[in-house]
């Protein structure tokens, strides 16, 4: 019975900390202009973060900028959201940025025509 109880704890812990990171990731979009896009150095090379550091991630699902996920693919990976032209930021070429229309009526941030999460 204890161990149940504490299972359930750890599940309900581990769930309450997703929320918060999901929240948080979700918060990353720009609200008021335009989203914020880096490179930055990880152990698997340069990868494209946002304005809070977060790696930023493309879907093979999309199909070209069309975005295919949402709903509780979204609710797991966050659509970068931008309210207005996304910003280059350093290793970044802005060229290749871009957005993408979702069918929520939300502009995703696009590089190199992928839409990025």
């Amino acid at each position: 019975m204890a161990s149940n109880r504490l299972n359930w704890i750890k599940l309900l812990t581990a769930f309450a900390a997703f929320a918060v990171i999901a929240s948080t990731a979700t918060a990353g979009g720009a609200k008021t202009g335009g989203a914020r896009v880096a490179v930055a150095k990880s152990s698997l090379g340069r990868i494209l973060v946002d304005s809070k550091g977060i790696t930023l991630y493309d879907f093979v699902e999309d199909k070209g900028t069309r975005s295919t996920c949402y709903d509780a693919c979204a609710s797991l990976w966050p659509p970068l959201i931008t309210a207005g032209k996304p910003i280059a930021g350093p290793g970044v070429r802005a060229s290749l940025l871009g957005t993408t229309k979702r069918t929520d009526g939300e502009l995703e941030v696009t590089y190199n025509r992928h839409p990025l999460y």
